[in-house]
């Protein structure tokens, strides 16, 4: 059974997906509109999906290990003022509150590239993650990390710098193929995170 994590994954690419018809038609329609800056868009919110993703397990396993005695509770460190918070008698309550600590806690961390997702999963006691998926990812584990790398480079290319090259200042090129790519690595590659959640 998929995880809501997983659901909420599918969802944001399926939104993001919702670009391309946008694109195609103004390529065909509008050639003096430059249409390549929703492929851009996209690309970076196929990466974001997977920050997202990652977010959303990091918070429901580690909120659940806090109050399962079977569980190895999470390395996160959070502030003694809010766990305070948690001493209240409604048990619903104290989840939401630990959720939103663990939220509060998480936004400052980006987790999208090799290290940071290394890092995420570290919290939930899960190790060596590139070697778990490489088979499933039809890939080694250094093929994945430099495709992941190479990925989050040029979303950070497209959202930190517009997307020019930093020596020429020209525009880079982007089209449908380098978001297909794109798109199946990280679908593929949150498809086996999501083998390690169960």
């Amino acid at each position: 059974m998929e995880s809501k994590c997983y659901i909420q994954f599918q969802e944001n690419i399926s939104a993001a997906g919702n670009l391309e018809p946008l694109y195609t038609y103004l390529k065909k329609n509008a050639e003096n509109v430059d249409a390549s800056y929703l492929l851009r868009s996209e690309y970076v919110l196929i990466v974001s999906a997977l920050d997202t993703y990652v977010h959303m397990v990091l918070e429901d396993k580690i909120v659940c290990s806090f109050f399962d005695v079977n569980q190895i509770a999470s390395s996160l460190e959070l502030p003694i003022s809010e766990m305070k918070k948690l001493w209240v008698d409604d048990k619903i309550k104290k989840y939401d509150i630990l959720r939103y600590c663990v939220k509060a806690r998480l936004i400052q961390n980006s987790f999208q590239s090799p290290k940071s997702l290394e890092y995420a999963y570290s919290l939930i006691n899960i190790s060596k993650i590139w070697t778990k998926i490489k088979d499933g990812m039809n890939m080694g584990s250094e093929e994945i990390k430099k495709t992941l790398g190479l990925i989050v480079n040029r979303r950070n290319m497209i959202a930190h710098e517009s997307d020019r090259n930093r020596v020429t200042g020209e525009l880079q090129e982007i089209n449908l193929q380098t978001i297909k790519e794109c798109k199946e690595f990280i679908v593929n590659l949150v498809r086996q995170l999501e083998t390690l959640n169960v």
